[in-house]
């Protein structure tokens, strides 16, 4: 199993391995490569050594760390409503059902039966529990997940070494929004639950069956680095010393 230090080096590392399976390197794209449109890998599972170490910074994903955290805190409220979060990403807008709700609103399912209570309760009275679980779904309602499944279906707590660790298995994570914002979700979790039980921050394993880029990302890579202000200037002194030689 592969294992990263960081959320960022495993989401370069994917990119890379994705595009390259899939022989997406240029303008030609064969369809016999791909899967439901998509460029995907099968059955991945690697390791977050420091899932607390969740901010991407691959500067053409440009990822939205106040997003990231604003989604989180939805999260924590239960609401499948996605009023809080909708205005900031139009995909929640998009797969609510008649009723205004979504199903991924995964702290719906944290509060539905207690399940995070009740797993923080099993390793507050055994440590070495192997029954730390929560689901993200329910098998009887599956006929109602029609524009919304869960693509998180368990989340696994253990207790080794003295740190919470945890195992997310998945069925079908988007490496670009999906793996990037979820991650750093589940990571704002174990630092909760840790803090609650005393523990330190372990390891964070992903099991997932399909992991995947939409072809609307597969040349992100591509985009320019952004100046950042000391590049901006050494960018205006270049261009006043140009006019300067012109005067």
């Amino acid at each position: 199993m592969k294992r990263f230090t960081c959320a960022d080096e495993a989401f370069r590392y994917y990119f890379k391995h994705i595009k390259t399976q899939c022989g997406i390197t240029g303008a030609q794209v064969y369809e016999e490569n791909l899967f439901d449109g998509t460029a995907a890998i099968f059955n991945t599972a690697f390791t977050l050594i420091f899932p607390n170490s969740y901010e991407i910074e691959t500067h053409w994903r440009r990822w939205n760390q106040s997003y990231a955290e604003l989604e989180y805190e939805w999260y924590r409220t239960g609401d499948r409503n996605p009023a809080m979060v909708e205005t900031h990403a139009k995909i929640w807008a998009e797969i609510k059902d008649e009723r205004g709700y979504v199903n991924s609103n995964y702290g719906y399912w944290w509060k539905r039966n207690d399940q995070l209570e009740k797993a923080i309760l099993l390793l507050k009275e055994k440590p070495d529990t192997r029954r730390a679980i929560i689901t993200h779904y329910s098998p009887d309602e599956l006929d109602q997940y029609g524009k919304d499944m869960p693509c998180n279906v368990v989340l696994n707590f253990f207790i080794k070494d003295g740190a919470l660790n945890l195992t997310v298995f998945a069925r079908s994570i988007d490496l670009v929004y999906g793996f990037c914002n979820d991650q750093y979700c589940f990571a704002r979790l174990m630092i909760d639950v840790s803090d609650r039980l005393g523990v330190d921050v372990g390891e964070m394993t992903y099991m997932i069956t399909n992991l995947h880029i939409y072809p609307k990302h597969w040349y992100i890579d591509d985009r320019p680095e952004p100046l950042g202000p000391s590049k901006l200037q050494s960018r205006r002194n270049k261009l006043k010393n140009n006019q300067d030689d012109t005067i």
